[in-house]
């Protein structure tokens, strides 16, 4: 099996496992809904006029999958139109700081696409190494829909 493959599935089973787990907190009582109103910030977009750091790469990835940045910022991380990437955006975000990726290096694939390599860590201590695809979309870095959508079942 391929490091990619492999980071692929550690991240499936990472997100399947996610949302099984509680939180610890207790729901509320009054069955109201109770919208955030403040969230984590956003790290700034990457221009695709130069090559961005594995920190920065590590940075997007980690926001992309954090529930307390705010979703219209999560949907503009993702290759593609913002209307259609609310679900996807919705459904990759892990819930939980369980899971993290920190890249080691990043290379240009030419054409507007980079690899960035690196490990997808858990908090019980399971590490897989691997590699995914970034791409230049609307003049910024941006992960592959395709990744984002194999990795939640489906866009």
């Amino acid at each position: 099996m391929t490091t990619a493959r492999k980071l692929l599935l550690c991240s499936a089973i990472g997100l399947t496992l996610a949302g099984c787990t509680e939180t610890g907190s207790p729901a509320p009582d009054s069955g109201a809904f109770v919208e955030a109103t403040s969230f984590v910030p956003a790290p700034p977009q990457l221009s695709a006029q130069s090559l961005p750091t594995p920190q920065q790469l590590s940075a997007l990835v980690n926001a992309a999958r954090n529930y307390g940045v705010d979703v219209a910022d999560r949907v503009k991380m993702i290759e593609g139109n913002d209307d259609d990437n609310y679900q996807a955006a919705q459904k990759f975000a892990t819930g939980s700081s369980a899971q993290t990726v920190e890249f080691t290096s990043v290379i240009d694939l030419g054409n507007g696409l980079i690899s960035a390599t690196g490990v997808n860590r858990s908090d019980n201590g399971f590490e897989l190494e691997g590699s995914i695809n970034f791409v230049a979309d609307d003049g910024v870095w941006k992960i592959k829909r395709d990744l984002v959508c194999a990795l939640v079942g489906g866009c």
